[in-house]
C-alpha cells in the first residue's frame, strides 16, 4: 500500500519525462547532424570518383584503384579506429592518474588480439 502511494507522488512529481524528453530531442538533433554529415562525404565521394573516371586527376591506375577502395571502405573503418584510439587513450589517462583500468568485456581473458581492446557489444 504504501509503495503504491509512494510510486505515485513519485510518478506525479518526477522529472524523468521531461528529462527523456530533453535526452530524446538530444539526440535527434545529433542525428540530423549525422544526417548532413554523411551526405556531405557522399558528394565528396562522387566528385572524387567523377574526377577518376573522366581522368583529371594526374594519378596512376594503381592509384586511382586505392583511393576508390579507401573511400568506399572508409565508413566501416573509422568506427574501429575511433573505438581503438579512445581506449588507448583511456588506458593511459587511467596508467597517469592510478586508476584501475575497467575491461568491459564478458570475453574470456587468454587470447591476445586485436578485439580485445574494443568494447563487447561492438563484435
Amino acid at each position: 500500500m504504501i509503495a503504491n502511494e509512494t510510486s505515485k507522488m513519485r510518478d506525479k512529481y518526477s522529472t524523468d519525462i521531461q528529462r527523456s524528453k530533453h535526452i530524446n530531442n538530444h539526440i535527434m538533433g545529433w542525428n540530423v547532424v549525422n544526417f548532413y554529415l554523411w551526405w556531405i562525404y557522399y558528394i565528396i565521394v562522387a566528385v572524387i570518383f567523377y574526377l577518376i573516371i573522366k581522368d583529371q586527376l594526374n594519378i596512376s591506375e594503381n592509384g586511382k584503384k586505392v583511393i576508390g577502395i579507401f573511400l568506399l571502405i572508409f565508413p566501416f573503418l573509422i568506427s574501429t579506429i575511433e573505438l581503438i584510439c579512445y581506449n588507448v587513450y583511456h588506458f593511459i589517462v587511467s596508467l597517469i592518474n592510478g586508476i584501475p583500468y575497467p575491461k568491459y568485456s564478458n570475453k574470456p581473458m587468454g587470447e591476445e588480439s586485436l578485439f580485445n581492446s574494443l568494447p563487447a557489444f561492438f563484435y
